[in-house]
């Protein structure tokens, strides 16, 4: 989801230092805009099918899952890659292993795909989601 939706849609980084970068050579100090939210559905980093939620892509780790090892940029990358990611991703997981023990969930009829991007990513008018308990 992350890769498909991700939380912001780009980064910006400056150039410490002049560098070359695809054939065009970088001044020192300028402010590089990175597009995450085209980096991520790239049918040439993810394959043909870089528009579909498959998350068996990543089963052998987030670095093999794409054409290069930091395709994935959802927390940034390197030294200023987003802190709180690790505690996040566990925190994300504790909650969906207790939702899953109690409920079923299906995305509501009502629902409308409409991402929006406002700092960050949020889906404009909410996920409703249909909660089934399984206790009988």
């Amino acid at each position: 989801t992350l890769r498909l939706y991700g939380p912001v849609a780009f980064i910006q980084r400056r150039v410490n230092a002049e560098l070359e970068l695809g054939g065009i050579t970088v001044p020192e100090g300028t402010v590089l805009s990175i597009p995450i939210a085209t980096i991520h559905p790239d049918k040439e980093v993810w394959g043909e099918d870089a528009h579909i939620f498959k998350p068996e892509r990543f089963e052998n780790g987030v670095s093999k899952a794409g054409k290069y090892p930091n395709a994935l940029l959802s927390f940034s990358s390197g030294p200023r890659a987003c802190i709180g990611q690790n505690f996040a991703m566990i925190e994300a997981k504790a909650v969906i292993a207790m939702i899953l023990q109690r409920f079923s969930f299906t995305l509501s009829p009502k629902y409308v795909h409409a991402p929006t991007d406002v700092i960050t990513l949020w889906p404009k008018y909410g996920l409703p989601m249909i909660l089934k308990s399984l206790k009988v």
